[in-house]
């Protein structure tokens, strides 16, 4: 018999590495009992194509350990969160490519019978951004890629577009971009709004349950997840593996990276 009551699969890129402890804090109030939590994350995290940033090599989302892990667990009732979706834009993907790769990713969680939770692109912010803050922007996160800020929103228009098909297929639920959210940097959610926007998307992944006052993780949950590393990686052309589940909480709740 299985130790945990249910089971979370987050998959995203940086948004979704900055939020960490917040986002078990907020899921841990939001379902009290020991969960498997499995998360493929991680800065410049791309969905279809392995990533290098700073040095740091990860494999892409779709080929990571993630979907062994799930093939291997217990049959647990499982909740899901696809975001940061509009990463792999930058890198050059089409918005054909990367809703193919999403697409994907949805069939394998439906296997285990998750409705992913959407999260949309940030539409509103990329179409307000400048041309000259875009490069600023550009040059700090993505310094080797080229691509036109024109090409940037044509390409999030029809990613957008695209995900809000497949959600309708698919009967999934969509969250709208938090329009605060976002401040200079047009891709991370600015600091001063991280809980409150994390909070309510996990409101919406376990719908009914009430988040008003989130404790923050112990001390000791902290540092366990300060040392969680991924599956498998590449550290300046050196592999690097570590065992899962990477932390384990007070709660008894587990967290695998990927």
């Amino acid at each position: 018999m299985s130790e945990f009551r249910s089971r979370v699969v987050l998959l995203g890129a940086s948004n979704l590495r900055r939020a960490l402890p917040t986002l078990m804090a907020s899921l841990q109030a939001a379902e009290r009992s020991p969960m498997q939590i499995l998360v493929a994350c991680g800065h410049g995290r791309s969905y279809g194509n392995p990533t290098r940033v700073l040095g740091v090599e990860l494999p892409s989302i779709g080929t990571c350990g993630i979907w062994d892990t799930l093939m291997r667990g217990p049959a647990l009732p499982t909740v899901a969160l696809l975001t940061d979706v509009g990463n792999d834009i930058m890198y050059g993907a089409s918005a054909g490519e990367i809703s193919a790769w999403i697409a994907r990713d949805i069939e394998r969680l439906s296997t285990f019978g998750a409705r992913p939770l959407v999260v949309r692109v940030p539409l509103v912010t990329i179409e307000r951004l400048s041309s000259w803050q875009y490069e600023i922007a550009r040059s700090i996160l993505y310094p080797t890629r080229r691509i036109p800020l024109t090409a940037v929103r044509d390409c999030a228009r029809d990613l957008d577009r695209r995900l809000l098909e497949l959600a309708r297929e698919h009967d999934l639920p969509v969250v709208e971009p938090a329009l605060d959210g976002y401040g200079f940097d047009p891709i991370h959610i600015r600091r001063g709004r991280r809980d409150g926007v994390w909070r309510d998307i996990v409101a919406r992944l376990f719908e009914g349950s009430e988040l008003r006052a989130i404790p923050g993780l112990s001390g000791a949950d902290r540092r366990s997840l300060a040392r969680a590393r991924p599956e498998t990686r590449r550290v300046l052309g050196c592999a690097r593996a570590h065992e899962q589940p990477a932390a384990r909480l007070s709660s008894g709740t587990t967290i695998s990276l990927f």
